[in-house]
């Protein structure tokens, strides 16, 4: 078992270099009605010290509408909020996107089922909006460009309903 899964981090391949992938997941975020509150560039940082790091960027993004009913009823839940997804490229070249799984950390830190679940679809937007199919540990990405699965996504999340059936 790799140190990913035993932390439960979701990983998933790119189809696409690393520069355009976190474009489209920015894009994307935003699509959704969310908000991208910050950007670390941990490549940044590793260069800053005369370091070398593969391309390396977390973003942090949600919405209010989301995330402030969970803190209100369990406010420990701010720990884990808002969401995060890394987009790096491995030593291979290959772009990876990694996230935590956020429904069951919110179950675990006392957060209520209904709440908890809410957030599901905005963490694993990508899977919908990226709408893979097949076997979802080992198929690439790739970002869904059709207006609407981008609307269904939005109206989605914003109700706290994951559903995409466009490719």
């Amino acid at each position: 078992m790799s140190i990913n899964q035993e932390a439960g981090v979701m990983e998933r391949p790119s189809k696409i270099p690393f520069g355009p992938t976190l474009e489209r997941l920015v894009n994307t975020i935003e699509a959704a009605g969310m908000m991208v509150f910050a950007k670390i560039d941990h490549s940044a940082g590793a260069r800053e010290i005369n370091a070398k790091m593969p391309p390396t960027v977390v973003l942090i993004y949600g919405h209010p509408r989301g995330g402030t009913p969970i803190i209100l009823a369990e406010p420990r839940a701010a720990l884990d909020l808002p969401l995060r997804v890394l987009v790096r490229e491995d030593t291979e070249g290959q772009t990876q996107v990694s996230f935590h799984p956020i429904g069951p950390i919110l179950r675990q830190a006392g957060v209520p089922g209904e709440l908890s679940a809410a957030l599901d679809p905005a963490k694993n937007f990508w899977r919908r909006h990226f709408c893979d199919r097949g076997n979802r540990n080992r198929r690439p990405l790739s970002l869904a460009r059709d207006s609407k699965c981008r609307a269904q996504l939005r109206r989605s999340l914003l109700r706290g309903v994951s559903r995409c059936s466009q490719v």
